[in-house]
């Protein structure tokens, strides 16, 4: 069950996760169009020395977003407390924060209002009085069907928490949720096994909101070459299915899934973020290109191989919560 493949798999969704988020940083809020024309995506990522943002010729470093520096915090909860307690879970948000990663403007008020130390439901709703609907609870949310993956129940469940500390209308909560089963059911998949209908009819049956009914339901009747996509904002039901739809067309290459993952323009980093997770989970750390993780940021604590040995320490994690 949790053996070296397993292993292997815990590593590549985490660091498929950053190398996504890093590499559709740079693009995020572009049209599809415009990356088309500057591009197309398949060259850019051949070639990210000379098209990416990076710090020096001598030494291009691709930066991850809030995506990443969200999951790391996730992962780091799993580990300490073999689930997710929220106010451990909120602690490590806070202490990861860095505005200069990109947070979105409803979650840097979020955490200036949680240090002048107010309750967590007041802060939430003085912001999104209904809840935030976005996907800021999906994009972060794969550790959590990495650790439970052999248990989708507690999948639902344990996603659901992590998402609330954040997000609590019920589509950033779905989302969340559909996102971490999509890696539970990638990471207990044999790899050249997937069964496109299969997976996303077990996602359908977990689902609960019209929103996410109807897209999965529609992606399961069409197939790659019909041009349909179901969004690429920052809305949860803008841009998951999206990135799921990304992993089941192109369940065998990470690079092809990246690559769509920026052609689609929008949300870039998150949507290449969610569906790289679920590619890494499926197909292992061996299928992310070298030289994209070679330029992943590696001059901190969580950069590349802190990020491998945080995935390390979860998949180790996983295995003696069993026992």
């Amino acid at each position: 069950m949790f053996d070296d493949q397993m292993r292997n798999r815990f590593i590549g969704s985490l660091l498929g996760l950053a190398v996504g988020d890093a590499t559709g940083a740079p693009f995020e809020g572009l049209t599809a169009s415009h990356i088309y024309q500057t591009g197309p995506a398949r060259k850019l990522l051949e070639n990210p020395r000379e098209y990416f943002f990076v710090k020096d010729e001598s030494s291009p470093t691709l930066r991850y977003t809030d995506d990443t520096q969200m999951m790391i915090g996730i992962t780091e909860t799993l580990i300490e407390c073999h689930e997710i307690q929220s106010d451990y879970l909120l602690q490590r948000f806070l202490f990861h924060y860095d505005p200069n990663r990109g947070y979105g403007k409803g979650i840097r008020r979020l955490f200036t209002k949680l240090r002048r130390e107010i309750s967590l439901d007041e802060a939430i709703r003085s912001i999104f009085p209904d809840g935030s609907f976005g996907n800021g609870a999906a994009m972060r949310v794969a550790p959590v069907g990495l650790f439970f993956a052999f248990d989708l129940d507690r999948v639902e469940a344990e996603a659901e928490v992590s998402a609330k500390v954040t997000h609590i209308h019920p589509l950033g909560v779905e989302g969340a949720k559909l996102l971490a089963l999509a890696v539970a059911l990638a990471a207990t998949t044999p790899t050249g096994t997937l069964r496109r209908d299969d997976f996303l009819r077990q996602l359908q049956q977990r689902t609960q909101t019209e929103e996410f009914q109807w897209q999965l339901e529609t992606l399961r009747n069409i197939n790659r070459d019909v041009p349909i996509s179901f969004g690429n904002g920052a809305e949860a039901h803008r841009s998951v299915v999206s990135a799921v739809q990304l992993f089941v067309d192109y369940p065998d290459s990470f690079f092809s899934v990246l690559q769509h993952s920026i052609g689609l323009g929008g949300d870039t980093d998150t949507i290449a973020a969610m569906a790289c997770s679920l590619s890494g989970a499926y197909l292992g750390k061996d299928a992310i290109p070298p030289h994209l993780l070679d330029f992943l940021e590696n001059d901190q604590p969580f950069g590349r191989e802190g990020i491998e040995f945080l995935a390390i320490r979860l998949f180790q994690e996983a295995k003696l919560s069993l026992f």
